[in-house]
């Protein structure tokens, strides 16, 4: 046999499954076990080597050491995909010595005499391990050098990532997600360009890597999770402060990124968050991004309400402008898919927006009217000063009705025109002296003046509102219009309303919230009037004109949806205690009463109803299954105009809900009843919706709520 062995051909050689070669003459390699049984799980022999007396010499520095046989025996080397091993033969056993590849810097050959060579190999530990060999060890020394090289690259590999990982636990720990974030960012390629590297030597080679990779894996992965869970909560609060500044767009943009970052996180075996905690965040944003695409419908509607519910036209007139602001930017939304679009009905915002120049425009021309009317009775009193700013801001008022009108309006341009020729005179100089003109637009300076006429009551003299001398609140009671800036009945020119928008109640001096509260308590109505302009208490069946006429019997169709609204359900205690406390309830109270019922049947549940009235006032969402609703609270009575009904159903079919439901506070009418089915839409009654709130344990709240208290969440 030769000094030098190739086994990579996979047989089994004598040199590892003998202790000596056979025949009469053969040699003794070693006393105890075979070469062979120094191999480990899957280790594979790819070379042999041996030399009979030379044995293995080592060089550390100044030392010098040996491993050497006994008479009668050798030393033979091994080289492994994993390492080179170096077993002498001795009596009573064998010695054995081994360097793993990993920590081989170099092998070489070099020539010696009687036709031997040494295999030379130098180690990380500055140590040189010679073996001198029969024959040309090249072969074997090529294949320690290409193993050294790919075990020092896959090593090289995975300890650069365990830095990485080192650096990023330590950014993840300050805050600097985006820091961790760029230094696992190539991580995972690194194992698996590691482990395939290795693999090319063996299996053993590669269960050994294994061990190291696996443990980077298990802390790349944590850090994983926890980078894309924390830029996940980050684009989430990022989409929240964008909605709370009406950028629907950039927040819906925002909840895309952070639900797409929860999914990830998710399906990352990590262990922190908990998939529970990654769960619960995953389904709050999906939710919110569903409220979201209601948002600047629900938004936009609120500012128009709120204009409305102002009974001072230039106060009001300043509310229309921002609703007017608002509906072009909702009509101006475009999102760039449907799964993200906005809920709304284009046309009917269209109509709306125009219904809101109108009212804008009337409240300005009718602010205006009163400021001039103001400035005569100045004027009359020769408070020249005074009379001065108060037309000044009688024509900023006909100029800002100009100017929308000039855009959007051009047919109220002349009528418009003429109240600023009136204005423009009067600060021209051209004021009544004797008595205030009837009509102050057509005010004519040069018509011949009634001496008997009444002459104009004074105007209290105290300062306000910024103009010196003039307390617009305290005019005199005999006057026949208030001045701007008090509250009071519209005029008739005042007091036209779109069909979305009810004609203005009369109210006392009180602030916008408590006129919005007490309209609430009053009409009741989700979305205002009906579309004829006749109040919803005294709307009947003979008064539709559409498809929600009633049977001619003044029977209401069945219905499946409806009909436990008109049946009390059992109770302890008597059905009207409960019905009445109910229809005490206001429009606020109702809507929290139903989002409790709601959610204590299952539902996850948002409340839009608050100082001003909304598109609707409850939002519910179940995800198991994936359910929608959209829920309007109803406060009025029982005969609920077929407007509301069509308004609900517009809604609903823009949106992504799947139902939408009206909760009444009363027992609906028959009348009610049918028009519900006409637009295929659920009416709950206080006798129906009464029983939820039992059967949901909320009778105590409904008492607190009814009685004035603050119910106990």
């Amino acid at each position: 046999m030769g000094g030098i062995i190739d086994l990579t051909d996979g047989s089994k050689h004598e040199v590892l499954t003998t202790t000596g070669s056979s025949g009469l003459l053969g040699d003794t390699y070693l006393d105890g076990d075979p070469l062979e049984s120094y191999l480990q799980g899957d280790e594979q022999p790819k070379y042999a080597l041996r030399n009979k007396k030379s044995g293995l010499q080592i060089e550390a520095g100044d030392e010098m050491r040996s491993l050497e046989p006994d008479d009668d025996y050798q030393t033979l080397a091994m080289v492994t995909d994993l390492r080179i091993l170096f077993v002498a033969g001795q009596s009573g056993g064998d010695r054995m010595l081994a360097v793993d590849l990993s920590e081989v810097v170099e092998a070489r050959v070099g020539s010696g005499r009687f036709r031997t060579s040494t295999l030379t190999v130098e180690t990380l530990a500055d140590e040189i391990w010679a073996f001198p060999c029969r024959g040309d060890p090249s072969p074997v020394a090529t294949y320690i050098e290409e193993a050294a090289q790919i075990w020092a690259n896959a090593g090289r590999l995975l300890d650069e990532l365990e830095e990485a990982l080192t650096e990023a636990r330590g950014a993840l720990d300050d805050g600097n997600h985006d820091v961790a974030d760029d230094q696992i960012a190539s991580g995972e390629e690194t194992i698996k360009t590691a482990r395939n590297r290795i693999a090319e030597l063996g299996t053993a080679a590669r269960n050994r890597i294994d061990e190291r990779a696996e443990t980077l894996w298990r802390q790349l992965v944590d850090i994983e999770r926890e980078v894309r869970a924390a830029g996940a909560a980050r684009e989430h609060a990022r989409a929240q402060d964008n909605w709370r500044v009406d950028d629907y767009e950039t927040a819906a943009a925002a909840y895309d990124l952070a639900i797409e970052g929860y999914e990830k996180a998710l399906v990352i075996d990590g262990s922190n968050p908990t998939d529970s905690a990654l769960t619960a965040r995953l389904r709050g944003a999906r939710n919110e991004r569903e409220i979201l695409k209601v948002a600047p419908l629900v938004d936009a509607d609120s500012k128009r309400r709120h204009a409305h519910a102002v009974a001072d036209p230039e106060e009001a007139a300043k509310e229309w402008g921002q609703a007017h602001e608002g509906y072009r930017e909702l009509l101006g939304i475009d999102w760039p898919s449907a799964e993200r679009g906005f809920v709304a009905d284009r046309e009917l915002i269209r109509e709306q927006t125009v219904e809101i120049v109108d009212d804008a425009i009337s409240d300005h021309m009718e602010a205006g009217r009163r400021w001039l009317e103001s400035g005569d009775k100045l004027a009359v009193q020769e408070r020249a000063h005074q009379s001065e700013q108060v037309y000044e801001r009688a024509k900023h008022q006909y100029e800002q009705a100009h100017q929308l009108a000039r855009e959007l309006r051009p047919g109220q341009v002349d009528a418009i025109e003429a109240g600023i020729d009136a204005t423009s005179s009067r600060l021209d100089g051209e004021v009544p002296t004797d008595r205030v003109p009837d009509n102050p637009i057509s005010y004519d300076p040069t018509e011949p003046v009634d001496n008997e006429a009444e002459t104009s009551p004074e105007v209290d003299a105290t300062e306000h509102d910024g103009i010196e001398g003039l307390d617009f609140h305290n005019s005199s009671a005999s006057d026949s219009e208030p001045m701007p800036g008090t509250h009071s009945t519209a005029s008739e020119s005042h007091s036209r309303r779109s069909a979305s928008s009810p004609a203005r109640d009369e109210r006392s001096e009180t602030s916008v919230l408590d006129s919005i509260q007490a309209q609430k308590r009053t009409d009741g109505q989700p979305f205002g009037g009906d579309d004829e302009g006749v109040p919803a208490t005294d709307a009947s069946p003979a008064d539709e004109q559409d498809t929600d006429a009633v049977p001619s019997d003044g029977t209401s169709a069945p219905d499946d949806r409806t009909a436990t609204d008109s049946e009390a359900a059992p109770s302890a205690e008597p059905a009207e205690t409960l019905e009445q406390q109910l229809a005490s309830l206001d429009r606020k109270q109702l809507a929290d009463l139903v989002a409790a019922v709601w959610q204590a049947e299952g539902w996850m549940t948002t409340v839009f109803t608050g100082a001003s009235d909304t598109v609707y006032d409850v939002v519910a969402i179940k995800n198991e299954p994936d359910r929608r609703q959209l829920i309007w609270a109803d406060t009025g009575g029982g005969d609920i105009p077929g407007t509301q009904f069509k308004q609900c159903a517009a809604t609903l079919e823009s949106s992504q809900a799947d139902s939408a439901v009206v909760v009444t506070a009363t027992a609906p009418s028959s009348a009610a009843k049918h028009r519900a089915e006409n637009h295929d839409l659920t009416l709950v009654g206080a006798p129906a919706f009464g029983e939820q709130v039992r059967q949901s344990g909320l009778q105590s709240r409904l008492v607190e709520m009814a009685e004035g208290e603050s119910p106990q969440a």
